[in-house]
């Protein structure tokens, strides 16, 4: 449930790379990214960053990935989270 009164939501900008390692593919990282993006739902956060801005939730958006030909083992991404209120903290504070 997205909220409707109040401030505009924070913006977060996400940029990273999944690397090969040792039992931990670069592909098997994106798919578990990728996971997390297909997901219909708001995603608990924990944090003194988050905590200080008051974001108890985000949600993924406008995700990108780039399968860079000449470096193997590198897969670069980007995303966006946008605060968002769990459903869970709405429903119990009826």
């Amino acid at each position: 449930m997205k909220e409707i009164y109040g401030l505009d939501d924070w913006v977060i900008d996400v940029k990273g790379l999944c690397l090969d390692e040792p039992g931990n593919p670069a592909t098997a990282q994106m798919a578990k990214l990728q996971q997390w993006e297909e997901l219909a739902d708001a995603i608990e956060v924990r944090g003194s960053l988050f905590s200080g801005l008051k974001i108890s939730a985000v949600a993924m958006v406008d995700f990108q990935k780039d399968n860079t030909q000449a470096k193997p083992g590198v897969i670069p991404f980007q995303f966006q989270l946008l605060s968002d209120e769990a459903v869970e903290l709405v429903i119990s504070g009826l």
